[in-house]
């Protein structure tokens, strides 16, 4: 018997079970994967202010995110240049064997390729059924944390629902010269609904990838063939494809479980960045268990308080993007070239530079949608 099993070795389980292990308690981490980091999907992209927040390894930081280029649908561009770096481009496996490094040396256990098939709640604790290297066995614990990344068949197996709502995320590595701003490109034949991303890492190289709500590989195939791309990029690694989430789970709570990260849909819908907001909500979740330790208690009545504070740090956040989203999705490739036509001349810039956080996209959606600009997301024919 464990004090936590966190099922889960991405970057968030692991920043949760260093939060306990300082708590004193016993933590078990288990994850499916032979080894940390092989199945992660992940432009690397993080915030500055996940850096002056948490206590994150800065030698993983591969450069700066600063100047953007946003590509219209008909090949306008608009360029957008802050005054200071916007967020920083990690190389992610690094990143996340950094934070499992860290844990192991505050005591954090952790076991590899095991596949947890059940669980199991009870009055005295929490029973995982796991296969280790095609070998059933029993890991029992208090309670246990689920920081699974989206889709674990788990969250639905003790009752916490499911997110309906999802779409892909696909991503290369690939070879290119000379490339230092980050591209962002729009369109409905590019990526319907969403958008395209090239992203400059390590010297000559930059990650390539986009968002769909289906056929995320096969836009992205098409889109490593757009005139911007052809011949200049090489050594074009392996695709990687993966869910995400569009919202949270109803309810990220039950006796002796609680799910944190992508796992209760804790994500950006604008952007799909997870880290942040993850490791908000893995601090509130830190503060729960350390309460239920206290009195030792474990049912519901003490874990609601985790998700009462997760929702008022970021639900209204996921909401108002979701709005945005919604907007943007019924838009064609007429209305966005208008659209950013018009940022060229019309001041928009500054707005930006307003109201843009990274890591908190209301403030400046609410400002768009209620300044002089929201004529720009009526239905009616810009002019």
């Amino acid at each position: 018997m464990v004090d936590v099993v966190v099922v889960g070795a991405g970057c968030v389980g692991s920043y949760l079970a260093t939060l306990l292990s300082d708590l004193g308690l016993e933590v078990l981490v288990v994850d499916k994967d032979i080894d940390v980091a092989d199945s992660v999907n992940c432009s690397g992209i993080i915030g500055l202010k996940s850096f002056e927040n948490f206590d994150l390894p800065k030698h993983v930081i591969q450069r700066k995110m600063q100047d953007i280029v946003v590509h219209s649908p008909s090949g306008s561009t608009v360029e957008y240049s802050p005054k200071r770096p916007l967020a920083y481009v990690v190389d992610r496996a690094s990143f996340d064997k950094e934070l499992c490094s860290k844990a192991q040396e505050k005591g954090v256990m952790y076991k590899m390729n095991c596949l947890v098939k059940d669980l199991v709640i009870s009055d005295l604790g929490v029973k995982l059924s796991v296969n280790v290297n095609g070998q059933r066995q029993n890991i029992h614990s208090k309670m246990c944390v689920l920081a699974t990344g989206f889709g674990s068949k788990i969250i639905g197996k003790i009752g916490l629902g499911e997110i309906k709502d999802f779409v892909q995320g696909a991503q290369v590595e690939a070879s290119f010269d000379s490339l230092e701003e980050t591209q962002i490109f729009l369109g409905r034949d590019i990526a319907p609904d969403f958008f395209a991303w090239i992203a400059p890492s390590v010297e000559n190289r930059c990650k390539i990838g986009l968002i769909s709500k289906n056929k995320a590989g096969h836009y992205l195939k098409k889109f490593l063939k757009n005139d911007f791309l052809n011949g200049r990029i090489d050594s074009v690694s392996k695709m990687k494809v993966s869910l995400l989430p569009m919202g949270s789970l109803s309810k990220s709570f039950s006796d002796r479980v609680i799910a944190v990260g992508e796992a209760a849909g804790q994500i950006k819908p604008t952007t799909f960045g997870g880290i942040y907001y993850g490791f908000v909500c893995a601090e509130i979740a830190a503060k729960t268990v350390q309460r239920a330790f206290e009195i030792d208690k474990f049912d519901e009545s003490v874990f609601s308080f985790y998700e009462i504070e997760w929702k008022k740090k970021i639900l209204n956040e996921q909401k108002m993007a979701l709005k945005f989203h919604k907007v943007f999705s019924a838009m064609n490739d007429e209305r966005i070239d208008s659209i950013l036509n018009l940022a060229k001349r019309n001041g928009v810039i500054s707005l930006v530079d307003k109201f843009f956080d990274f890591d908190f996209h209301s403030s400046l959606i609410t400002a768009l949608l209620s300044s002089t600009y929201k004529f720009w997301f009526k239905e009616e024919k810009i002019s």
